[in-house]
């Protein structure tokens, strides 16, 4: 997963914070997916992306902290396809169109922020987006193919960090 992040200003206790905006980073992740396809009909498939969970490290500028903490996260991605060749087609390239869960379910914070704010705590939430894809099927068997995908996926999310510091108790940033 290679994010094409773009962040919101910083904002720190409802604040923003002058020259952090378009600077938080979310570095590349990898993970093993697999997809699940049912076929409808000869031209129409619904499709189920599944992974193990992607890990991304979260930089900043601006604050004065280059890593900012890590986010670990599943994509579920539900997919309606379109298929233009006959089924019997060895090599069958096709569209799709369809929904995504950004499931964030564990988010730290990295020494460097904690050493320089304290004991904190970051929360990013949960978000749903639209998914599109490009791929190609190429029949191996009977029921069974290889696939080779494409996807893009939008995310908005927001994240909010708590530190014990004066000043800095409330920092919040939207990051798509």
């Amino acid at each position: 997963m290679a994010p094409n992040d773009d962040s919101g200003a910083v904002v720190v206790n409802g604040a923003p914070v002058g020259g952090t905006g378009v600077d938080v980073d979310v570095d590349d992740g990898y993970a093993l997916g697999i997809t699940f396809n049912y076929m409808v009909s000869e031209h129409w498939g619904v499709e189920l992306l599944a992974s193990t969970p992607f890990t991304h490290d979260i930089g900043g500028q601006g604050l004065g902290i280059a890593k900012i903490g890590e986010v670990t996260h599943l994509p579920p991605t539900l997919s309606l396809q379109y298929y233009p060749r006959p089924a019997s087609a060895r090599v069958q390239p096709y569209v799709g169109l369809g929904v995504n869960y950004f499931l964030s379910y564990d988010a730290e914070l990295s020494n460097e922020f904690e050493t320089a704010l304290g004991n904190s705590s970051i929360d990013v939430d949960d978000s749903i987006g639209l998914a599109g894809q490009l791929g190609v099927d190429f029949q191996v068997g009977e029921k069974w193919s290889l696939n080779a995908a494409l996807w893009y996926v939008n995310v908005e999310t927001r994240a909010a960090i708590n530190t014990p510091t004066a000043g800095f108790e409330n920092i919040n940033v939207d990051v798509d």
